[in-house]
């Protein structure tokens, strides 16, 4: 008799345990469940961006086209593609026009997982090709009896992004940004007058406003 209470003590410590082990297991599978619901949920708004940026085309006086994409990397990072055509409008002797390509990675610093949203900041690598060519450079002032020219020049900038990124009904995006950097090479020569014995860093800064479409 005593053998028999022992076992029987033993099967029910077993299947209060037995429950408990079950009751952690169902309460993983529903936290478990909730987390990857959220995460579908927040990506059913999208993990791409695609913009432009507005205040370049409506403010400035250059012909002026860009566009850029940013794709979601974590919860709370991006990595964002930039190009850009613009042409100067001031030129009348010469002609000029502008290629560049930037590379971002965004962190964002906000509550809301997977979002692209609030605020961020975006260490960048900028590329630009410029070409030009005419007859007469004023800014180099160069003359000679055949003054055409036709140069192509390359930069290559580096930085520091800041800006805050607003979306609209899953949709819409409205990205308000400033940047500064440096420029670490160009083989743009320098004016006749304007040789010194230690080079100077040429320091870069612009703001802008992108609009742009979630999917």
């Amino acid at each position: 008799m005593i053998v028999s209470l022992y076992f029987q003590a033993v099967l029910i410590t077993k299947t209060k345990i037995m429950k408990k082990v079950m009751l952690i297991i169902a309460i993983l599978a529903i936290a478990s469940q909730g987390k990857a619901q959220v995460y579908s949920d927040s990506l059913k708004t999208g993990k791409n961006i695609i913009k432009t940026d507005i205040a370049g085309l409506l403010l400035s006086t250059n012909y002026h086209l860009n566009a850029s994409w940013e794709h979601l990397l974590s919860k709370k990072s991006s990595f964002e593609v930039g190009f850009y055509f613009y042409k100067p409008s001031d030129r009348i002797i010469f002609s000029q026009f502008n290629l560049s390509t930037d590379i971002l990675y965004r962190r964002y610093f906000n509550k809301q997982n997977y979002q692209m949203k609030g605020f961020y900041l975006a260490p960048f690598m900028e590329f630009k090709w410029t070409h030009r060519h005419g007859y007469y450079d004023y800014e180099y002032d160069v003359y000679d009896r055949n003054p055409y020219r036709k140069i192509d020049y390359t930069f290559l900038n580096t930085g520091l992004q800041a800006g805050y990124q607003w979306i609209y009904k899953k949709k819409w995006t409205i990205d308000l940004y400033a940047r500064a950097g440096i420029n670490l090479y160009n083989n743009k020569p320098k004016p006749q007058n304007y040789y010194h014995s230690s080079k100077s860093v040429d320091i870069l800064w612009n703001a802008g406003l992108k609009i742009g479409y979630k999917f």
